[in-house]
């Protein structure tokens, strides 16, 4: 028996600069997966950051902006080489995160993120209110 609510998406290379708050960085591919305009209705977005072999880090915050949502956030940090680390600033709160891990960001907070070390993926999941 199939399942008629099943949908595959087709995921879109989606520039970062296109993006409020976000810069492109060499060596980070942002590919868009779902987003509100595909799902009409609710806020709601996946998007993958591939974080590759030629990405530069840099003590300076290139990657984003601080910025925050009117919507819950869920990232999702992960590689299948090694570990790939993170810098995070969550309402003035630093904090350094390794793969795997998640970390839940409430509506609201003022936030932004950095690639530090490593390769992988990161995966962006904004919520509805």
């Amino acid at each position: 028996m199939t399942n008629k609510n099943v949908r595959i998406f087709r995921g879109d290379f989606e520039p970062f600069e296109s993006i409020a708050d976000h810069n492109n960085i060499n060596g980070i591919t942002r590919y868009s997966l779902i987003s509100n305009e595909i799902l009409k209705g609710d806020p709601f977005h996946i998007a993958c950051h591939v974080i590759g072999e030629d990405y530069q880090p840099s003590k300076e915050w290139r990657y984003t902006e601080s910025h925050s949502h009117d919507y819950d956030e869920i990232n999702i940090i992960v590689t299948d080489r090694g570990k790939l680390i993170y810098k995070y600033e969550l309402d003035g709160i630093m904090e350094v995160v390794e793969s795997p891990a998640c970390v839940y960001i409430p509506a609201g907070v003022l936030h932004r993120c950095e690639v530090t070390s490593g390769t992988g993926s990161f995966v962006c999941l904004k919520l509805s209110k």
